[in-house]
């Protein structure tokens, strides 16, 4: 809730003995309850926001400010990074008594850090330079009413967050499809569809064959009929750039929870399954997977078996990762990622990790001292 972050970001500054206080949000909601626009939805919110003013005291001046998300760049790469941060009550201890100036370092670091390349934002473009079709207008033609037939179908009541269809005549014949992750509700599907039309063009231009993930869905076409065929050619990885303290124990959780839902995910008829296992007597290991439906229930778990045997060389190490192919996509990370119904839990796994100190940063606060 980010009515909480501004107030955990509050009494972090206050614990600084810092003064002039820049909040900025991207949440016009709440920017509007702290700056009393507008009243607090419900009880629960209305208590932290009265906590918040009452804090204010303790300022020379705090100004709270909508900017949208577009331009709050940091503070989205911060919170993503932050949900999954666990620092100790010990290092906060050791990071409260340095210098202020070290102290803005490293706060700098992380922000660097979650910038990343490794973690970098969507989309994640698959694409083929070998063929192109520049020069070909019936192509170009065939491509853009492929797209328009995606993008209508993602808004139908009638698809559920899968379709495949092909345009035009052979040799200029275009084969196509989307798949949206099986949580995702149906009008950000088609958000998420349009973004990914627009970002294929961008990224693979006059590319014959291309593929794109965005966040929450997968865009294909080619100029070869793909329909029905697992493809695990040119698999991307990307991993949260935060580490784990234990690999070898978080490896065995991870590959136990993976090959659990790729056998789960081939009795389901949308090709998606999801669950939640216990990490340790504080923490979750959430995990999902899904594939494109024109696959059938055997080629879907071969190809996130595949995915499976990846993941000793890139993802073991880091907090969670994504793994993504032409055809099915797993994910794990220690925090929810998804929305939705969970499957059956797994028996604890026995870890201890102590007592660790969280902060979920939604908004972005400019400290001056």
């Amino acid at each position: 809730m980010e009515v909480e972050a501004i107030r955990d970001g509050l009494l972090l500054a206050r614990s600084l003995n810092l003064q002039h206080i820049l909040i900025h949000s991207d949440s016009r909601s709440v920017i509007a309850c702290v700056n009393r626009a507008t009243a607090a939805p419900d009880w629960a919110v209305r208590s932290i926001v009265d906590y918040i003013r009452s804090l204010l005291s303790s300022f020379a001046n705090v100004s709270f400010q909508y900017i949208p998300r577009t331009v709050n760049r940091d503070a989205h790469i911060l919170a993503k990074g932050a949900a999954v941060l666990k620092l100790s009550k010990k290092y906060m201890a050791s990071f409260l008594t340095v210098p202020k100036s070290f102290q803005l370092i490293l706060i700098y670091s992380l922000l660097a850090e979650l910038h990343s390349p490794c973690g970098a934002d969507p989309p994640y473009p698959i694409c083929t330079i070998k063929t192109n079709y520049t020069g070909n207008r019936t192509f170009h033609d065939n491509l853009k009413n492929l797209f328009d037939s995606l993008s209508s179908n993602a808004s139908s009541l009638s698809v559920s967050g899968f379709y495949n269809t092909s345009v035009g005549n052979v040799p200029d014949r275009v084969y196509g499809l989307f798949l949206c992750l099986g949580f995702v509700s149906q009008d950000k599907c088609k958000t998420c569809v349009d973004d990914a039309i627009q970002d294929i063009q961008r990224r693979c231009p006059n590319n014959k064959q291309a593929s794109v993930w965005e966040e929450y869905c997968l865009l294909r076409y080619s100029d070869r009929n793909f329909f029905g065929k697992m493809d695990d050619s040119a698999p991307l990885n990307q991993t949260n750039p935060l580490n784990i303290t234990d690999p070898h124990k978080y490896s065995q959780a991870v590959k136990e929870m993976m090959g659990e839902l790729s056998i789960r995910v081939s009795n389901s008829a949308r090709l998606y399954a999801v669950t939640e296992n216990n990490y340790s007597e504080s923490e979750k290991l959430y995990g999902l997977v899904q594939c494109t439906m024109d696959l059938s229930n055997i080629g879907c778990q071969r190809c996130l078996q595949i995915a499976i045997g990846e993941l000793p060389d890139c993802c073991y190490n880091p907090l969670g990762a994504r793994l993504m192919s032409r055809s099915c996509y797993l994910r794990y990370e220690l925090y929810n990622f998804y929305e939705g119904a969970i499957g059956h839990k797994s028996p604890s796994v026995s870890t201890t990790y102590g007592e660790y100190f969280k902060f979920y940063f939604p908004v972005l606060l400019w400290l001056q001292p």
